[in-house]
């Protein structure tokens, strides 16, 4: 966990990414029902709360051999 700070601009970055692809879904959806007839004139925008923060971590451990 001593190293969790040195990942903070890694998180950061995925974080953005996964904004930006939420914008896009969202963006996508919208023109979608555009093209069927509705009246949907919102804007939307789509941001990460940073810093990340980390709930938990998993290890991962080989099985052991019997």
């Amino acid at each position: 966990m001593a190293e969790l700070d040195a990942l903070q601009p890694a998180l950061a970055a995925l974080a953005e990414r996964r904004a930006d692809l939420a914008e896009e879904d969202h963006r996508r959806v919208r023109e979608a029902s555009l093209r069927s007839g509705e009246s949907l004139r919102m804007r939307f925008r789509c941001e990460p709360s940073l810093p990340v923060g980390v709930i938990g971590l998993i290890v991962l451990l080989p099985a052991p051999v019997l």
